[in-house]
């Protein structure tokens, strides 16, 4: 009997653990008042950029990612932007039903896993005034903030929804703009706020507002962080498919999948090794849990088997054509003249042959007296 009961005991106390590329945890110092019952424990997952190529095409990898989650078993979906094309077929007229079907069909998807789900908006989801008007008659305008389990999920508008005011042209500039000051205003409250939470989460879209080192966020805000109750900040926008950094005790990841470009399109928008390093890494979403006062993340790799681009040979070929288009551009330059060269030429002989014309009429002027 006892050996059963030692048995029992073990099997209880085994970690909990998924399939991951990465895990790691951070066990903050609990202090202050706490929202957390003792025996509180959840999970949440975080997926940025799920959109497809283009308007009317599915989530990429979908299925995978909603089976996924469904075993995961996570008690919250926290989207990071860019969930539909949103109109970025640019050659095509612009059809307010199709960015509308398109919500349909993904909130849909969403339904089958039957858990809340919160969003921040990217700029594929919001970047005219037409897609922000859908977007607010169907979700929350951002920023806002949530308490689950004694935890704040605080979900931030890197698009600059408000800012825009002034901008009627067809699409928005899809870098963002800096948090102003009345969403700063939200967050310092937030952060001032905190000691009524355990954990603090931060969700937004663009992930330059912290990769940049430069940022405004670095200055304004981080520093507020320090020593605090936040213990992750999670983007969705795909300058990298992953990108993890530890500032002070504080993650920051940058989490998508992102569809590989065919070799067509990458040639016609040729990039370096390296700046075509998006395309190679993996797609992956992350999975958290909260177990108390500690907060475990661990990425979970998706599309392996379905991503071209880490096919050798795909890069291979891409390589070799460029190499070429290259090399081809290099002589076009150094011995075809360019339209600008014969600009300057044609400027120049016509200057001077215009002091050779006043030349002659003042000369023959003199002679003529």
């Amino acid at each position: 009997m006892r050996i059963f009961l030692l048995i029992c005991i073990a099997v209880l106390l085994m970690p909990y653990g998924v399939d991951a590329a990465q895990s790691a945890t951070v066990s903050p110092p609990v202090s202050g008042s706490s929202a957390v019952a003792d025996n509180d424990s959840f999970s949440f997952v975080v997926w940025g950029h799920p959109r497809g190529p283009k308007d009317g095409d599915p989530p990429l990898y979908h299925e995978e990612i909603l089976a996924r989650i469904t075993a995961l078993g996570p008690d919250l979906l926290i989207i990071t932007g860019d969930m539909i094309s949103g109109g970025a077929s640019r050659s095509k007229p612009f059809d307010p039903e199709i960015i509308r079907s398109d919500w349909v069909y993904f909130d849909q998807l969403l339904d089958t896993l039957g858990i809340p789900v919160l969003r921040s908006p990217g700029n594929h989801d919001v970047n005219n005034f037409a897609t922000r008007d859908i977007y607010l008659e169907r979700y929350q305008k951002p920023p806002y903030a949530l308490t689950f389990q004694g935890s704040r999920f605080i979900i931030l508008d890197s698009v600059g929804i408000d800012q825009r005011k002034n901008d009627a042209g067809r699409y928005w500039h899809f870098q963002g703009l800096p948090f102003d000051k009345a969403q700063l205003d939200f967050i310092k409250t937030e952060i001032a706020n905190q000691d009524q939470f355990e954990h603090l989460f931060f969700f937004w879209h663009h992930t330059r507002f912290w990769s940049d080192s430069n940022s405004n966020w670095w200055q304004d805000i981080h520093p507020l962080l320090k020593n605090g109750k936040t213990r992750a900040i999670f983007t969705g926008d795909p300058i990298q498919k992953y990108l993890y950094e530890n500032h002070d005790g504080i993650h920051y990841v940058a989490s998508s999948v992102f569809e590989t470009h065919p070799i067509k399109w990458l040639l016609k928008h040729p990039g370096t090794k390296s700046g075509w390093g998006v395309f190679r890494q993996l797609d992956n979403l992350q999975y958290v849990r909260v177990e108390q006062d500690s907060v475990t993340l661990q990425t979970i790799v998706v599309g392996e088997t379905q991503n071209k681009a880490l096919s050798p040979g795909f890069w291979e070929t891409y390589e070799a054509r460029l190499n070429w288009r290259q090399r081809f551009v290099e002589i076009a330059k150094q011995h075809i003249v360019r339209f600008r060269h014969l600009l300057m030429v044609a400027t120049v002989w016509a200057i001077a042959w215009m002091l050779i014309g006043m030349m002659i009429v003042i000369l023959y002027s003199r002679f003529k007296r």
